[in-house]
């Protein structure tokens, strides 16, 4: 028999209550400390934005990225090089 008394009806229910009750306390303490570092609704940091705004690319540049790998079409409306050319 081990040292310890056998589990009673009472801590079967004891047990897991008391735990649930200490994890949602912990759970609730931890927000309500992390709501206390935030900073105010209405604070002014809270509504702009401090990053710069994007800007658009010249189209040379989006046309260079995008097609410089392609070879030289022959002009015959066929694009069976692009595809290969392409893939490289």
């Amino acid at each position: 028999m081990p040292p310890w008394p056998r589990a009673s009806r009472y801590w079967a229910l004891a047990l897991p209550t008391h735990l649930f009750f200490t994890g949602a306390t912990a759970l609730a303490l931890y927000l309500g400390v992390n709501l206390l570092f935030c900073r105010h609704l209405d604070d002014r940091s809270t509504i702009s934005d401090r990053r710069p705004q994007p800007e658009d690319m010249p189209i040379e540049l989006v046309n260079q990225l995008l097609y410089r790998h392609r070879s030289s079409s022959s002009g015959d409306g066929s694009s069976s090089g692009t595809a290969s050319a392409v893939c490289e």
